[in-house]
């Protein structure tokens, strides 16, 4: 005897094929920022953080750092770890800025804005209402700005030609795989 197939049975859903990724998709465009660092859009509002950028570019985009008074590496180097070492005492030390360095230095300028600004001031005028959240905010925003005075000195030497020549791209480009 042979069985009768059933009328009633219900078909299979169809399904749909999943969609099947780019092999050779084009990494998306970004815009070549100017010298001096991001777009403003990008980096959080500190009077810190935008007068360390005119005192380490002219408003032509021009590095004026390291100036022609630290024309060797060694002392750009040295000069670059002063202002580093500087902005850190101060910003998780209780310490206010020691002695400037010299004219036109990273660490005169430094201890300028340190000086001038509210950097130092128990009040944190100067910081974004939204990194005043908890107690440990205001630290990590210093941190962040000097995160970003780093970027800056790093771009000055570089478009200065201390990094071996010529205004490479900022921030420069992966090595290729070889």
């Amino acid at each position: 005897m042979k069985k009768k197939a059933n009328k009633k049975a219900k078909p299979k859903a169809k399904q749909k094929p999943k969609a099947k990724a780019k092999a050779t998709a084009k990494p998306q465009a970004r815009a070549k920022p100017k010298a001096g660092g991001e777009s403003a859009s990008r980096l959080a509002k500190s009077p810190f953080l935008s007068e360390f950028r005119k005192r380490m570019f002219a408003a032509n985009g021009k590095s004026q750092w390291p100036p022609a008074t630290i024309s060797k590496p060694d002392a750009a180097v040295a000069d670059f770890k002063a202002a580093i070492d500087k902005m850190l005492q101060v910003a998780l030390g209780p310490s206010s800025a020691a002695a400037p360095g010299g004219p036109g230095s990273a660490e005169q300028h430094v201890s300028d804005l340190i000086g001038l600004l509210p950097w130092v001031k128990p009040d944190n005028s100067d910081i974004p209402a939204e990194w005043k959240t908890n107690q440990d905010l205001p630290k990590t925003f210093r941190l962040y700005e000097i995160a970003w005075a780093i970027n800056f000195m790093l771009n000055a030497y570089a478009n200065s030609g201390g990094g071996n020549g010529g205004v490479p791209a900022w921030p420069p480009p992966s090595p290729k795989p070889s």
